[in-house]
């Protein structure tokens, strides 16, 4: 639709309407002479006398008086039915005009007139209908080309819409306000200096109506001219103060500004001057969430849509804030319902998939960043952000292509580069993600996320001096970095620096004492540095938080029984495998456990099971050895011990 009517409302489009057809006065068809009192001339010129004053109901009340003497007066009623409809009373109206023409078919205003009741009403095969007929009559009647154009505009036919407009101006160049329409077609059309033009010779023809000025603020703020937008605004609401759409679109350029407080008193004041205006509820709401004021934003998001229920912009901006807010599944409603309204919405798609990955269903953001980047294939972000979800899903393949579309794109972006870099790193080319992480330092030298990742790969090549300065640089510039605690513990345990490696660690499980992980990290190495009780505390409290984890019940089971805690860790043991009966190493260590314990049968049947789910076992058959020469099995014992030499022997070679 075109966008002048967003700034007036049907009635003053109507009544403009109106006006203009009264303006193009036309001699009525000759086919039908209508029955004159003898007065009916000067009661008409003194109706529209009375209209040019804003007298609607006087000019009604003179039409009438003929009307009443001469009840088919075609020009009276054609007069009276166009000044009720510029009052906005359109049932009577198209009472009036449908009569008119049926006295006088070829009453080609009274088409026009009609025409436009018709388009108000959204009947625009009738309104058409009704203007090519007006054509046909009169061929040089301006107002009818120039209200065509208006329907074929709202039937979505923009060239034609124009080409009728530039016709009504050919015969009737000194009208501003078919200079304003044709800006907005031109506007719409994507012809910005067209349009620019175009409101510009309309300020020319009428200096001292504010519309104009409006329209040309606008084109001026979509192409970047924000001081030239301001001073149209400002001149146009001098001539206009109470014109609430211009309010709103100063407020927005003040926003754009950074003058958030002249921001808001525009926006205040169109509210003021309309309070049901959504575009300025809407406006108010993302100048509000900017600031940090996300409850008031809301309220104002809420009167928006209660006024502007079909607006997918207004559900996309009560999302955004309700995703701050952390109200996700209301979140996400808002942002179904934007794309239902337009689903060509491609930043919805966005935000939903952002909120999908916090929900954790990765697949369903997968699934909106691909119907977003169907929409705009040159977004360089989306295909950064899918990457990211690919590669969390274990897409390795997929994330590697999505992140180098995403540096075809933006080859400048840093943040792709270390992602790229992940990707690489668990494909296993550190080369590949050496060459990503110093791309990335390059282009933000204190990115602490890309010196983790050069830290990372540096670790994969096992140059581990490097890594050590690449992860504590990271720590230098984030303090709080738990991924460069967690690696820079792993180069040094590494390095045999287990103590270092326990403070990074102790110092991660600070800044995120559920980390599971990190604690059972911590315990092992406390355990292989002899402080046993500090590993089963470690995963106590590891197990606290996953008391389900099979392996954190072998991971105590090992450390107890290393402790001499023989039956505490058969307790551990016999949990782990309950939870999860193929666990690796659990029938070993029960066995031997059990083997502590005097359980010598009992120890025979886990290694038993031990070496039948991994034969190659050296120290399962050195165990079964053990038990078998308790039991008096020499035969037996002897060939386990001779396959654990072999076993062994084969391992050294290696």
């Amino acid at each position: 639709m075109v966008r002048w009517r967003n700034a007036m409302g049907p009635a003053a489009v109507l009544a403009i309407a109106m006006i203009l057809v009264a303006s193009c006065r036309t001699p009525e068809s000759s086919t039908v002479p209508p029955a004159r009192p003898a007065d009916a001339d000067a009661l008409i010129r003194r109706g529209l006398e009375k209209e040019s004053r804003a007298d609607l109901e006087g000019a009604i009340e003179d039409y009438s008086l003929i009307l009443a003497q001469s009840p088919d007066h075609a020009g009276a009623l054609y007069h009276r039915g166009r000044a009720r409809g510029a009052k906005g009373d359109v049932k009577p109206a198209r009472e009036d005009l449908d009569a008119a023409l049926r006295i006088q078919p070829g009453h080609a205003a009274a088409r026009v007139v009609r025409g436009m009741l018709r388009m108000e009403q959204s009947d625009l095969d009738g309104a058409l209908y009704d203007l090519n007929t007006a054509i046909q009559y009169n061929p040089r009647l301006a107002a009818a080309y120039g209200n065509r154009g208006l329907v074929r505009a709202r039937r979505g036919e923009l060239a034609a819409a124009e080409q009728d407009l530039s016709t009504a101006l050919n015969l009737k160049p000194g009208e501003a306000l078919g200079y304003c329409h044709r800006g907005d077609i031109r506007a719409d059309r994507g012809n910005l200096d067209g349009a620019l033009a175009d409101y510009t010779r309309a300020i020319e023809l009428d200096p001292r109506t504010a519309f104009p000025r409006y329209r040309r603020g606008t084109i001026k703020a979509m192409t970047g001219d924000r001081e030239g937008a301001l001073a149209d605004f400002s001149e146009a609401l001098r001539l206009e103060p109470d014109f609430p759409s211009c309010h709103v679109e100063r407020g927005k350029v003040w926003a754009a500004e950074g003058d958030d407080e002249r921001a808001r008193r525009d926006f205040s004041q169109a509210i003021q001057l309309d309070p049901r205006n959504g575009a300025a509820y809407h406006s108010r709401a993302l100048l509000r969430a900017r600031r940090g004021d996300l409850q008031g934003a809301l309220e104002d998001c809420d009167l928006s849509l209660r006024f502007l229920p079909d607006r997918a912009d207004a559900y996309l901006a009560r999302g955004k804030i309700r995703a701050e807010l952390g109200e996700l599944d209301p979140a996400i409603a808002d942002l179904d319902q934007a794309i239902a309204l337009d689903p060509k919405k491609a930043r919805a798609l966005e935000l939903r998939a952002h909120i999908k990955r916090v929900k954790g269903d990765l697949e369903g953001a997968v699934a909106d960043f691909s119907a977003a980047l169907a929409l705009e294939p040159g977004d360089a972000d989306s295909y950064k952000h899918r990457g990211k979800l690919r590669l969390e899903l274990d897409d390795r393949d997929g994330a590697l292509g999505d992140l180098g579309k995403a540096l075809a794109l933006d080859p400048q972006d840093a943040e792709a580069h270390c992602r790229r870099g992940a990707v690489r790193l668990a494909l296993g080319d550190a080369t590949g993600a050496l060459a990503d992480f110093e791309a990335a330092i390059r282009l933000e030298p204190l990115s602490a996320d890309a010196f983790v990742g050069r830290g990372q790969a540096r670790l994969a090549r096992g140059d581990l001096e490097d890594a050590l300065k690449d992860l504590s640089l990271a720590l230098e510039l984030d303090p709080g970095m738990k991924e460069a605690y967690q690696h820079r513990a792993e180069v040094r345990r590494k390095q045999d620096d287990l103590r270092g490696a326990i403070a990074d660690l102790t110092a991660l499980l600070e800044l995120d004492p559920e980390n599971a992980h990190a604690r059972r990290q911590r315990a092992r190495l406390k355990q292989d540095s002899g402080d046993l009780a500090g590993a089963v505390e470690d995963l106590g409290v590891a197990l606290q938080l996953a008391p389900g984890d099979a392996d954190l019940h072998l991971d105590r089971g090992i450390a107890r029984m290393a402790a001499g805690a023989h039956r505490e860790a058969l307790r551990d043991f016999d949990t782990a495998l309950g939870l999860r009966p193929a666990l690796d190493g659990a029938h070993l260590f029960r066995g031997k456990t059990r083997l502590a314990l005097g359980d010598v049968q009992g120890a025979l049947e886990d290694l038993d099971e031990a070496i039948r789910r991994d034969p190659r076992s050296a120290e399962a058959h050195f165990e079964r050895g053990q038990v078998r020469l308790r039991l008096g099995d020499l035969e037996g014992a002897r060939l386990d011990l001779n396959r654990f030499k072999e076993l062994e022997a084969a391992r050294g070679k290696k």
